[in-house]
């Protein structure tokens, strides 16, 4: 299945609720940047869609198109469900995150804004 372009220009943010089974201490998502390697934006790991505790954040500037970038935690965290998006888009051309389209609703949706989709899913490790 090919991968959707989601841009952030149309969405305050864009997030993914999802569940780790090990620690982790670095977060990646694929990013298109729509050919001209320009746009950037802040990827934040959360706690919680709440917001309660911010445990990571990097901003990316001119992010090269379709690629990762990489949030490197200060600690590692334990296994359990969190919540990243990205938002506070930089630049003036269109950046954004890829997805899948799902079959079924996941318990662990997508966020376009405060829209949640339980049929997509956005490319990250």
């Amino acid at each position: 299945m090919q991968p959707v372009a989601i841009a952030l220009n149309d969405h305050a943010y864009l997030g993914q609720a999802f569940a780790a089974e090990e620690r982790f201490n670095l977060l990646w998502v694929s990013v298109p940047s729509w050919s001209d390697n320009e746009g950037g934006f802040t990827l934040t790991l959360w706690d919680s869609h709440q917001r309660r505790r911010r445990l990571g954040a990097q901003t990316f500037t001119d992010i090269r198109d379709n690629s990762r970038v990489a949030l490197i935690l200060p600690e590692p965290v334990p296994p359990g469900s969190y919540y990243w998006e990205i938002s506070q888009r930089t630049g003036s051309t269109r950046v954004g995150l890829y997805a899948h389209r799902l079959a079924n609703d996941s318990s662990q949706p997508a966020y376009l804004g405060d829209q949640p989709d339980a049929r997509l899913r956005f490319v990250f490790g």
